[in-house]
């Protein structure tokens, strides 16, 4: 079995920390287990941009407390990155931050890509397998 390196989109951050219904418990779950485990757990600075959105000093803290409990990695964004990212949009209809943080996490490869995103999966490949949360 494969040993993945694992991506957290920004939807799996904000389920974890503001959803108290089942789907905020499957991400809370979801994360627990692949840290209890050792995994490599990473994000972007596209989840930090779009986590801290709205009321950025309580948004910064909570994000930066969950960040050090399950400790979690941030993965800076490259040049080779956006062409990775472009290549993706101009080959598909997907939103720029999907294709920025597909690219990013692409570069962890082999990685579990976690998301709710169903129009994310399509982008299964060799190296990166997308985990839709509703369906755990």
């Amino acid at each position: 079995m494969t040993e993945y390196n694992i991506f957290l989109d920004t939807c799996c951050i904000i389920y974890a920390l503001e959803n108290p219904s089942e789907l905020g418990n499957k991400a809370r779950r979801i994360i627990q287990e692949y840290a209890s485990k050792a995994y490599h757990i990473y994000i972007s600075p596209v989840t930090i941009m779009e986590y801290t959105t709205h009321d950025f000093q309580q948004n910064k803290e909570r994000l930066e407390a969950f960040i050090a409990d399950n400790d979690i990695q941030i993965i800076p964004i490259f040049k080779e990155m956006g062409y990775i990212s472009g290549e993706l949009r101009s080959n598909s209809n997907i939103r720029a931050m999907d294709s920025l943080q597909l690219a990013v996490a692409q570069s962890l490869s082999p990685v579990m890509f976690i998301t709710n995103d169903i129009k994310l999966e399509q982008f299964t490949n060799n190296t990166m397998q997308i985990k839709i949360i509703e369906k755990s």
